[in-house]
């Protein structure tokens, strides 16, 4: 008996250091000594490079040779594109390949490197075969969402080149498009500053920060992407009446919203939703673009629901959820603290966007 309660300590032990390191995927935490490690380093962005392997594999097939190559051009110009607007702190970022990262020495401790390695991954290269159609990657997006595929698009924050990543986070579609791009970085970037500013910020003190920011929506109309508005097989009427409130909010649409991000208006903050590992799940994987959906896997998705000023790239709202949509509890959420201090505004009329008028499919 004394054996096996001592077995069963044992494994509750490692069981408690699993977890802690999966906690290290998609939240606020890495540590105090990773954050003095990389303070005063510049940001070396990687850029994609044709794997000759995967050509090799694909050269008799002239239309997914062309589709590889198409992706790994539009992955870098939106990297580029991306992290040049949106990555907020006082960090110089270059932009280098993969080969020239290879030859970054071992020892430097000048740079960290931001890293898209999913196009690397053995299980994930099938990304090609989706495209991407560039002018509609959205499209593509959508339809991997509504089969509840989530993908294995991610993001890195390395040491090194060569080191373990101390920080990843993961978006919502497999398909590289820019407003996941936009969502990964002001994540990533609005984390790193604080932790810069602030080297002892715990992760409660951060999630204490951001409590305080949500009386900020008040002032913001709140972009919502249509797609994950809890719709129960009706209408944008139906949504307009259940959602409704005091606070303006707009329903927009991926593609939308990335356009409006590049503004940086004051008076807008925007909604995502994006799925983050139960770290009980052992740490296993959920890869959308060989074809399993979250569903094939034991382990649990949960999801964070982040809401971000356009102007600033702070977080007003954070919050875990198990579901993929808003329900109509969360938006009471979202607005609470303005309820609760009586900041209101006008009711204003609800309307369709330009964007939806030309496209009534995307908004139910």
């Amino acid at each position: 008996m004394h054996l096996y309660m001592a077995k069963k300590i044992c494994f509750v032990f490692l069981l408690s250091i699993t977890i802690s390191s999966g906690l290290k995927a998609q939240t606020f935490d890495f540590s105090l000594r990773e954050m003095y490690k990389i303070s005063n380093r510049k940001l070396i962005v990687i850029l994609q490079e044709e794997e000759p392997g995967i050509l090799n594999r694909i050269k008799k097939d002239e239309t997914k040779t062309k589709q590889y190559k198409s992706l790994i051009a539009y992955t870098n110009n939106l990297l580029k594109k991306v992290a040049l607007a949106f990555w907020r702190t006082s960090q110089a970022i270059e932009f280098r390949t993969l080969r020239e990262c290879k030859g970054l020495a071992d020892t430097s401790k000048a740079y960290m490197t931001l890293d898209f390695a999913s196009l690397r991954v053995d299980e994930n290269v099938s990304l090609y075969q989706l495209g991407p159609d560039t002018l509609n990657p959205y499209g593509i997006r959508s339809e991997l969402m509504r089969r509840k595929e989530y993908g294995y698009f991610e993001l890195k924050l390395i040491e090194k080149f060569r080191s373990t990543p101390f920080y990843s986070f993961h978006t919502a579609s497999s398909m590289p498009n820019e407003y996941d791009f936009i969502t990964a970085i002001q994540f990533m970037s609005t984390l790193v500053k604080e932790r810069i500013r602030n080297h002892s910020l715990s992760n409660r003190d951060y999630e204490i920060a951001i409590q305080g920011n949500n009386k900020l929506l008040f002032k913001k109309t709140l972009m919502v992407d249509s797609n994950v508005v809890n719709k129960q097989s009706k209408g944008y009427s139906y949504i307009t009446k259940v959602y409704d409130s005091a606070c303006a909010y707009q329903l927009s649409d991926p593609k939308g919203i990335a356009e409006k991000a590049y503004s940086k208006d004051t008076g807008f903050a925007y909604l995502c939703i994006v799925p983050y590992l139960d770290p009980i799940g052992r740490g296993q994987s959920y890869i959308g673009a060989s074809g399993g959906t979250i569903n094939d896997y034991e382990k649990k998705v949960y999801f964070m629901q982040l809401i971000f000023d356009m102007a600033t790239g702070k977080l007003l709202y954070y919050d875990k959820t198990e579901e993929n949509v808003v329900l109509v509890k969360d938006w009471k959420k979202f607005l609470r603290y303005s309820r609760e201090t009586l900041f209101t505004l006008p009711r204003i009329e609800k309307s369709i966007s330009p964007y939806q008028q030309q496209n009534p499919q995307n908004q139910y």
